[in-house]
């Protein structure tokens, strides 16, 4: 990822390694010089490792190889664990406190010998910041015998990264927000960043940033956003929030990368494309487009057979009650009819008497 950064801070202090008394000028040749890692946080270490090669006077005379400090150079520096391959003639390997170096005695047996050494370079907490050479060499004062190699003590803080939603489709926005928490004082460079857009993706510079964040701007074509933080404390923390823009171009099945990087502002080289010089956090954005869901069929429902009334011989409901109606009429007109009767037969025996 490439952060185009603009300007640069002054740099504080420099560490030299530098050769101390001198040897024969056939002492060892120092042929490559590297880091477990080309910047460092106050109060961490990394690992030097170097590589000599002897030349014909050592194998007489023998010499000492050095990792070494030189005025000036912050105070505290120190080298511990200092170590060699299994070559032989390697009589010691250790730290030098006194010249804040790091020292092995070595009689090769033979011209041409190669030596791999190495040792733990221990960064005090209220290092300054800044760029600092360190030298390998032998003891003799030839310029070919000597390698330097740039270390940068830089400002730390982690940063972490969250998109809301974390998959979106083309033409609509998310939000990306990056909490930076520090890890000493700083300033630093802290960054949101689009990986991987095609030119599909872009950030809009938000409305509003904290008090501690300034000057914030857009940079990259949109696809990063720039600020300026300087915390006064380790543990201190500040938020970034980035409005993402997701174009309707953008393909579906797309994937982002959105990064939140703290870097310490030191000078280098704006050429450089890595991320050497940054701490960053990265979370995958997914450009998917929404598909409707197919409707379930409603099912027809099946209608319910109404069952039919069994048939009986003492007929229908209807016929049933037709009948008892007449049952009861005949029933009043016997029952008149044996009334009058009754009273006929009373009248006749009346008569009678």
């Amino acid at each position: 990822m490439k952060i185009t950064r603009i300007g640069a801070l002054a740099l504080a202090g420099s560490l030299v390694l530098v050769p101390l008394a001198a040897l024969p000028s056939s002492a060892a040749t120092a042929d490559d010089l590297t880091f477990s890692s080309g910047t460092v946080v106050p109060g961490e270490s990394i690992t030097v490792t170097t590589m000599f090669t002897a030349s014909a006077g050592d194998v007489t005379d023998g010499t000492q190889i050095y990792i070494e400090g030189w005025t000036p150079y912050p105070t505290g520096i120190t080298f511990t664990d200092v170590q060699s391959d299994a070559a032989a003639g390697v009589a010691a390997c250790a730290p030098s406190p006194s010249d804040d170096a790091a020292i092995c005695d070595w009689s090769p047996s033979a011209a041409g010998e190669m030596l791999t050494m190495t040792a733990t370079l221990h960064v005090p907490a209220d290092n300054s910041f800044g760029e600092y050479r360190i030298r390998a060499s032998s003891s003799a004062e030839v310029e070919d015998n000597k390698i330097d190699g740039y270390l940068y003590v830089i400002g730390g803080a982690v940063p972490q990264i969250e998109t809301d939603p974390s998959t979106t489709e083309p033409g609509t926005t998310a939000t990306a927000t990056a909490t930076f928490t520090a890890t000493t004082t700083g300033p630093f460079w802290v960054t949101v960043h689009l990986d991987g857009t095609d030119g599909n993706g872009t950030l809009t510079a938000p409305t509003s940033v904290d008090a501690t964040l300034t000057d914030c701007s857009l940079y990259n074509s949109g696809t990063s956003y720039i600020c300026t933080w300087t915390p006064a404390a380790a543990g201190d923390q500040v938020t970034m929030v980035a409005p993402i823009n997701v174009a309707a171009t953008a393909a579906d099945g797309d994937t982002w990368n959105v990064k939140a990087c703290a870097t310490f502002p030191f000078e280098s080289d704006e050429s450089d494309e890595s991320d050497d010089d940054s701490v960053c956090d990265t979370m995958a954005f997914g450009i998917a487009v929404a598909v409707d869901p197919t409707p379930t069929p409603t099912p027809t429902p099946t209608p319910t057979p109404t069952p039919a009334t069994p048939e009986t011989d003492s007929g229908s409901s209807a016929e049933l009650a037709e009948t008892g109606a007449a049952t009861g009429g005949l029933a009043v007109i016997a029952f008149a009819l044996v009334a009058g009767g009754f009273v006929l037969i009373r009248s006749r025996r009346s008569t009678h008497q």
